[in-house]
């Protein structure tokens, strides 16, 4: 008893920073009500990356416009599948949706099952009030279960700037079933008001120019929140004619911008066609924004001729970093009269002999960890978590046996979910197995853990890190 009081009065202080805002473990936080736009919580508790992970706003290429993105939760199913549809964001170069598919739910709830949920597919359609928004499109999606749709136009806003959207997502079907059975195809329809954001004119770029034989007639040359986008219609160019080197975009010191659109299409329908408007040709390209403003330089190349256009780009506004969700070593514990603080050095310090391979390779010596049994509501689990540095920087290893496979009943092998943070953010996230082979308070407890995990949090880094080896640790606060 002594040791589960222990163990929560370390919860109560932790809690906040050991969970983070897709809780995985059973009779985690409820999520958030359905609407379109949510209200944004506070920023203590995160902001907009309450309600969706940084690693969506990356894969989609929305880090830069993290603030312009609409939180919205509203909700389809298909039998036990589910699709939330969880934010928007629009301006005149682009519209992004983001989805997520069975979010804490079985099957898909737990790490390395993915294969069992499903996917978003490509032929999501966007109307607004004046009908389909016809353009070219992608989907992707760095984290499990996270999906993004980005159409290569923006809606067309009323005087209020307000675009009034349909989302339809046709043919949802699952990848596999997970409980035998299959759910027939089905379509979906999202409804939603959404602010268009607005762009800056790149005044430099001339509405005409020639380009050796071509000509061109400037559509958009405008800087967004979320990119850099120019538009164009070439009067002697055949589609097979426009090529990566056509138009480039370089920063201040030469280096090529990240170009996350470039394509090249006929003016007219394909049954109009003739030997005249086949060599008129639109070429829509867009370069991520660039965090830091400067000097940037428009190339175009083709036709014979060469043309460079230098233009300055502002520094974007209210660019949102996530708050720190392990580590601050400069907090305190709380004093009198003071707000609550918080250091990992405040926790008993243990030895450790754990091994991280991937995107971390190193081996835990020692850690400020905490362990011991934790009754989640739907069971009673055991828990085991150690902060530690690498490279000077603070993690936190996680690890908790899950009671919905077998309740915690004293040493033995169990399957649990473990995750390792960052500083700012979840990281990694997986399925293990943890020993525990003493648990006799006052301690020290002591046991093994080894398992894969798998990439969560960043779709930058390394997809899996391995973690083995012996722990110890003594509960409680001393």
């Amino acid at each position: 008893m002594a040791a589960i009081l222990a163990l929560a009065i370390v919860a109560v202080l932790l809690g906040p920073r050991l969970l983070t805002w897709r809780s995985i473990v059973p009779g985690g936080s409820a999520p958030p009500a359905a609407g379109c736009p949510l209200p944004l919580p506070s920023p203590e508790v995160g902001g907009i990356f309450a309600l969706i992970p940084p690693g969506d706003f990356e894969a989609a290429g929305l880090s830069i416009a993290t603030a312009r993105v609409t939180p919205c939760q509203l909700n389809a199913t298909n039998g036990a599948r589910k699709l939330t549809f969880i934010g928007a964001y629009a301006d005149p170069a682009r519209t992004v949706l983001l989805f997520s598919t069975n979010r804490d739910q079985q099957p898909c709830q737990y790490p390395r099952q993915y294969a069992r949920c499903f996917t978003i597919p490509p032929t999501i359609s966007i109307t607004d009030d004046h009908g389909l928004i016809n353009a070219s499109s992608s989907t992707g999606g760095g984290l499990p279960d996270e999906y993004f749709f980005s159409l290569d136009a923006g809606p067309r806003p009323g005087a209020d700037g307000i675009a009034n959207l349909t989302v339809t997502v046709p043919g949802f079907t699952p990848n596999g079933p997970a409980d035998g059975s299959q759910p027939a195809p089905g379509e979906w329809a999202f409804s939603l008001a959404l602010k268009v954001q607005p762009s800056v004119t790149i005044g430099a770029v001339p509405n005409q120019f020639d380009l050796g034989s071509w000509k061109v007639t400037t559509e958009a040359a405008e800087v967004t929140p979320s990119v850099i986008h120019i538009q164009t219609v070439i009067n002697g160019a055949l589609v097979t004619d426009v090529v990566s080197t056509t138009v480039v975009l370089l920063d201040s010191s030469g280096t090529p911008v990240n170009q996350i659109v470039t394509s090249a299409a006929v003016t007219v329908p394909k049954q109009q066609l003739n030997s005249t408007n086949d060599k008129i040709t639109r070429v829509n390209d867009q370069w991520l924004r660039p965090a830091a403003g400067g000097t940037y330089q428009l190339q175009f190349s083709g036709g014979g001729g060469e043309r460079t256009i230098n233009f300055s780009v502002d520094r974007p506004v209210g660019l949102l970093r996530e708050r720190s969700l392990c580590c601050d070593p400069n907090g305190k514990l709380p004093l009198k009269g003071e707000g609550l603080g918080f250091k990992p050095t405040d926790l008993p310090q243990a030895p450790e002999s754990l091994t991280l391979d991937g995107f971390l390779t190193t081996t835990i010596t020692s850690g400020w960890n905490q362990c011991g049994q934790v009754d989640f509501g739907s069971g009673t689990s055991f828990t085991f978590g150690t902060y530690f540095q690498a490279d000077g920087v603070w993690y936190l290893l996680d690890v908790r046996s899950d009671p919905n496979l077998r309740q915690y009943s004293g040493p033995g092998t169990y399957t649990a979910i473990a995750w390792l943070y960052g500083p700012t953010q979840r990281l990694y996230a997986g399925t293990v197995r943890i020993t525990v082979t003493a648990d006799h308070y006052p301690g020290p407890y002591r046991g093994s853990v080894q398992g894969t995990l798998d990439r969560v949090g960043t779709t930058t880094q390394q997809p899996h890190l391995s973690v083995s080896g012996n722990w110890t640790c003594k509960p409680g606060l001393m």
